[in-house]
């Protein structure tokens, strides 16, 4: 009985190695940034929200003429009863928005929307 109690505490310390080296589980981006090549105001905010992903924030670029994002797009807009073209900014986890290029400074817009 001794030795499965041994083998026992040798598998928990082999899974608690295993997790330390196992590369850490990333949380997919909420805030998405929605627009079309076409878009004269998505080309307007396009360099900016580079810039936002260059200093380290998760946005996730979804051109809407991929058929994948029009169908998350359309959940997005009905999962919090909100329309808009393009370029739309969302937090998918809130539902905090904003609709179209604003001349707001694009930082502050990328703050509204990750408040909670």
């Amino acid at each position: 009985m001794a030795k499965t109690k041994e083998k026992e505490v040798f598998e928990e310390v082999k899974e608690e190695e295993k997790s330390k080296t196992s590369p850490p589980k990333t949380k997919e981006s909420t805030l998405y940034y929605f627009y079309t090549v076409g878009c004269g105001f998505c080309k307007k905010a396009e360099p900016i929200v580079d810039e936002l992903i260059k200093e380290g924030h998760d946005i996730l670029k979804l051109d809407l003429a991929e058929k994948d994002n029009q169908g998350l797009k359309n959940e997005i807009s009905q999962k919090y009863n909100k329309q808009c073209g393009t370029p739309w900014f969302v937090n998918g986890e809130t539902g905090n928005q904003v609709c179209g290029f604003q001349k707001m400074n694009m930082y502050q817009i990328f703050h509204q929307l990750k408040k909670f």
